[in-house]
């Protein structure tokens, strides 16, 4: 359930028995022939997916990532680092202060890995806060974490 389809009462009551809440970032850049939102796309189907089994709330996308290395692709649209890490650190801050506890950020974009370091800040700061980190990953490598050997983990695991 996106809060796209939800009012602040839905919400208000779901919070009464859920503290979970799942973020998608991701990004506005090139793909090829494939839809500049793809970075959002991709988790946000995951979200969905996971929502409709779960009934945790899916939080509005961050559509923006940190794509300056593709601005001369036309229809790229890029955030610096900081805007990034100050957009995600308000987001989190306010859906923690409105009692949200575990949140599960699902990242379709690989330029936005930094944030990770300022997550851990994050979590530091705010007692209660816990998180988890998903991202995607694309072509070969996605195959090859499909067949998990002991050296290697889980794939596509959460920390």
């Amino acid at each position: 359930m996106r809060f796209e389809d939800v009012n602040w009462l839905d919400v208000e009551k779901s919070l009464k028995g859920e503290d979970r809440l799942m973020l998608v970032i991701g990004a506005c850049e090139q793909h090829g022939y494939l839809s500049l939102l793809t970075d959002v796309k991709i988790p946000l189907a995951l979200a969905d997916a996971a929502s409709q089994q779960t009934g945790v709330l899916v939080a509005p996308p961050v559509n923006y990532g940190f794509s300056s290395y593709f601005l001369k692709y036309p229809g790229t649209l890029s955030l610096r680092v900081t805007t990034l890490f100050d957009l995600v650190e308000d987001i989190l801050r306010s859906a923690f202060g409105q009692g949200f506890r575990r949140i599960l950020i699902l990242n379709g974009h690989g330029g936005n890995t930094a944030l990770r370091a300022r997550l851990y800040e994050l979590a530091n700061e705010l007692p209660g806060l816990r998180m988890a980190w998903y991202a995607l990953v694309a072509g070969r490598e996605c195959e090859r974490r499909s067949q998990p050997t002991w050296s290697e983990g889980l794939p596509c695991k959460l920390d």
